[in-house]
């Protein structure tokens, strides 16, 4: 599986195209997360891996490499989307944690603060629902798969947005990279999110890191 494969790898994509963002929302509902004012992409409410959306007869092309479409069945994807949420979460719970010296209290760094603790209590009740091996609506747990991996992606773009020279500085800017095209080429792979808003966050992100440059 794609995850794997990337786990060790560091692809960086160079834009000189600059993009500023003073604002962090996501409507659950609607499923469109908005950065800065604006819109990045809204998000069609797709099943992961189903059906109705077969992969394409050619490979689709992500960064540097291609990304091949994952057949495994909709339960599946979906439990697999859970347990890697979780290594994701903890890869960009020690690059935060990184800047807990030198981050200043702001309006936005405590909506970062207060996202990054309800996904630590949702990956927790993830786990306990497991332990006590309770019956999960499907559709419901979609919906809990997309809305940690929209959290994840604030995050990663709180951080790309605020400390990217930071990382720089301390030289993990490549780790932080490599964790990021990672995270996006899995929700392609199991198509967790629409894959029109997951290219416009990844140019996104590539804008900010040009802009820098």
């Amino acid at each position: 599986m794609l995850q794997k494969r990337l786990r060790d790898g560091s692809f960086l994509n160079k834009s000189n195209v600059a993009l500023e963002s003073n604002q962090y929302e996501a409507t659950s509902n609607t499923n469109t997360c908005i950065y800065g004012g604006g819109a990045v992409g809204h998000q069609k409410s797709t099943t992961p891996t189903s059906p109705a959306m077969s992969p394409p007869a050619t490979l689709m092309k992500f960064a540097d490499f291609f990304v091949d479409p994952s057949n495994v069945p909709p339960s599946e994807a979906a439990t697999v989307a859970e347990e890697m949420a979780a290594d994701f979460f903890s890869e960009v719970s020690i690059m935060y944690d990184m800047l807990s010296d030198i981050t200043a209290p702001t309006a936005e760094g405590r909506a970062v603060n207060e996202l990054m603790r309800r996904l630590r209590n949702v990956l927790r009740a993830i786990d306990n629902r497991r332990i006590d091996s309770e019956g999960s609506n499907l559709l419901a747990q979609f919906a809990n798969v997309r809305s940690l991996y929209n959290g994840l992606i604030r995050v990663f773009i709180f951080l790309y947005q605020r400390y990217y020279r930071t990382f720089v500085v301390l030289e993990v800017s490549e780790l932080l990279t490599a964790s990021w095209q990672r995270l996006l080429a899995f929700v392609v792979e199991y198509r967790i999110l629409d894959e029109t808003f997951v290219w416009k966050v990844y140019d996104y992100v590539a804008q900010i890191i040009g802009s820098l440059r």
